[in-house]
């Protein structure tokens, strides 16, 4: 049996150039300037300013991430108080913006539905009167 790797066939050339091809060659590649040779440490240099980069802009996500949830127990406390306060306030605005349409009859009639008794609010009346003077 004959080896196909053995076969004088494989060994001519499979293309055939055109004359004069390889001619201006010589020429061509002496126009192409020549690349200059790069010694390691400019590669270790620009592996090393990539890593530099990274590592500075890692550093700063992880700690713009990392520094939100520091609050400690009375931080919480005074928050959760402020918070209170300015709900409370709120929901008083609101009301006081519907309050201000009050009459002193509206306020007369609310003391008396709450049990305040007439001989009271003709006491305080009278006080107001007094202060007047």
């Amino acid at each position: 049996m004959k080896d196909i790797l053995q076969d004088n066939n494989l060994r001519q050339m499979p293309y055939s150039t055109p004359d004069g091809y390889f001619e201006g060659l010589k020429a061509g590649l002496k126009m192409i300037p020549v690349r200059e040779k790069t010694t390691p440490w400019r590669r270790y240099a620009g592996i090393a300013a990539a890593a530099a980069i990274l590592l500075t802009a890692g550093g700063f996500i992880a700690g713009r991430l990392s520094g939100r949830a520091e609050f400690s127990e009375e931080d919480y406390i005074v928050f959760s108080d402020e918070m209170t306060n300015t709900i409370y306030q709120e929901s008083y605005t609101d009301q006081y913006a519907t309050v201000q349409d009050l009459t002193e009859d509206d306020l007369i009639e609310y003391l008396i539905y709450t049990g305040v008794e007439i001989e009271e609010i003709e006491e305080i009346e009278e006080i107001e009167e007094i202060e007047e003077i």
